[in-house]
């Protein structure tokens, strides 16, 4: 796709010295100049994301970009195209995606030229944008969802879901999110799919991500119903749950291990001062809620005898989590601590760790927190909020305009989602980055609760938790059609496409 740029600054036009252009959003594209001139000279073709006092910033720092070139051109009329360097990415001897394209948004052409029209194509995966819709009364809360939006179509453009322009890897965190917020605006699985086949080759470090893996899959499944590529996978899913890493009687440890090694969140300044110890309580609770998600799955696909299997070890992994972590009302991070982080707190209740009788307790202290998290771990603040009826809040945390907020990053230039809250939390980060646009799954999925319970969209959910919102529309793309929810003055209206009917249960 093609753009037309907004001309910030043409100097000279009838011998152009020097010209800014701004296409209004970030992207992945590939570059030209269309161009006419009199004489022979040489042009800077400089292409970037950040603007210092009108004019590219040519030191944005961390990795945010910048690339230029240099070209001699002869008098007359002729097409330059931009020549991106090498990325220089390569994981386990494969390099994961093409070099002949760059992410920016603003040009900047410098020479002694007549005429010149600046030309981006842009790349990404096949996107139906009228497939999702969302209005609502708080036009703050409709920026951060198109914001969002635009994050998980414009870093789908290598096929398989990255982490951003840094490194262009898949990252199993990274897809989770990634794969929630697509599932909720397209209901063209492919790339979902084609992410779990590269994940499967070129797993990562974190033990977490090993874990999320399985619960991908079975987000997966749900949305798309494609019960051989789930079978396909099987096998190879029961070797992500870590089992060799449970010593009997004993929790869950990866401790002295490069690879796997517990993340808890990234980057580590996120963590809320949680203390690391040889046993710690999140990927623990992240097992067991994964145990539980495995189960489920294993019983959607015939293994019953594995399901019950898988359930049994879920209950008995809680009780030595009890046994290593519980002291007196609460869960601590990790044994021999007294320390509880926001994290501890988020994952006691969202993975069903916590009894009910606690649960006060933990949500009034959660409260207190806001959001002193990373923008991957506000997924799990975001879902578990919404679980345990704290939408009012939740919303404030949404809209907010703090540093650790999605209005922050719009503040600070970023037309898809950063790596980080600021780039003084993250100094290397990049600014298109998809597991930073949680609010795209997050509208859909809980404000307006439409969630499938039976593969392939068969039965689905809707649990609307608007808040405070007084009127709210959202269309959710199915492979059966559009699902649309509208709420207006405490009053809902729900139409379901032939082929899938509304459970009465919530999950």
């Amino acid at each position: 796709m093609q753009f037309e740029p907004i001309a910030i600054e043409e100097r000279n036009p009838q011998c152009l010295q020097t010209g800014v252009y701004d296409f209004g959003r970030d992207a992945f594209a590939r570059f030209y100049i269309e161009y006419e001139c009199e004489s022979a000279c040489d042009v800077e073709i400089v292409l970037g994301e950040v603007l210092k006092d009108g004019r590219i910033n040519r030191e944005p720092g961390g990795s945010r970009t910048c690339y230029t070139m240099t070209c001699h051109l002869q008098p007359g009329k002729g097409r330059v195209y931009f020549e991106f360097p090498k990325h220089g990415q390569w994981l386990y001897g494969q390099c994961m995606v093409e070099p002949e394209l760059g992410v920016f948004r603003y040009v900047e052409i410098n020479g002694c030229l007549k005429s010149v029209t600046p030309v981006r194509t842009v790349l990404h995966a096949p996107f139906d944008d009228a497939a999702s819709e969302f209005h609502c009364s708080d036009a703050n809360l409709e920026k951060i969802w198109e914001f969002c939006k635009y994050s998980i179509k414009a870093t789908s453009v290598f096929g398989v879901f990255v982490d951003g322009e840094r490194e262009r890897l898949p990252y199993e965190g990274d897809a989770y999110i990634n794969g929630l917020g697509w599932v909720a605006l397209s209901s063209d699985y492919a790339i979902l799919r084609r992410s779990i086949d590269a994940l499967f080759m070129w797993p990562t470090w974190p033990t977490e991500w090993h874990l999320i893996l399985c619960c991908i899959i079975r987000i997966y499944y749900l949305y798309s119903g494609d019960i051989e590529s789930v079978l396909r996978w099987y096998t190879g899913l029961q070797s992500k749950l870590m089992l060799d890493y449970l010593v009997f009687d004993h929790p869950l440890s990866t401790d002295g291990n490069k690879n796997p090694r517990d993340l808890i969140d990234w980057p580590m300044t996120e963590r809320d001062g949680y203390v690391m110890g040889k046993y710690n309580f999140v990927p623990n609770a992240l097992l067991v809620h994964t145990l539980r998600e495995v189960a489920a799955l294993a019983e959607e696909v015939g293994k019953v005898q594995d399901a019950n299997y898988y359930r049994f070890l879920a209950t008995d992994v809680k009780k030595r989590m009890d046994a290593y972590f519980k002291k007196g009302e609460w869960y601590v991070d990790s044994e021999g601590t007294d320390h509880v982080s926001l994290h501890t707190a988020v994952a006691a209740l969202h993975f069903g760790i916590a009894d009910k009788a606690d649960w006060p307790r933990y949500l009034e202290f959660i409260r207190t927190k806001g959001m002193a998290c990373s923008v991957f771990f506000a997924q799990f603040l975001m879902d578990m909020l919404y679980q345990f009826g704290c939408e009012d809040y939740a919303l404030s945390l949404l809209t907010s305009t703090e540093q650790r907020s999605w209005n922050n990053m719009m503040a600070k230039g970023a037309t898809i989602s950063m790596e980080a809250w600021d780039d003084c939390f993250k100094p290397n980060q990049d600014w298109n980055h998809a597991w930073g646009a949680v609010p795209a799954n997050i509208v859909g999925r809980r404000i307006f609760g439409i969630r499938p319970v039976k593969a392939g969209f068969r039965e689905v959910v809707i649990d609307l938790k608007p808040g405070s919102l007084k009127e709210g529309f959202y269309k959710h793309p199915t492979p059966h059609g559009p699902i649309t929810v509208e709420f207006s003055n405490g009053k809902k209206k729900v139409t379901l496409p032939e082929g899938i009917r509304e459970a009465r249960q919530n999950v």
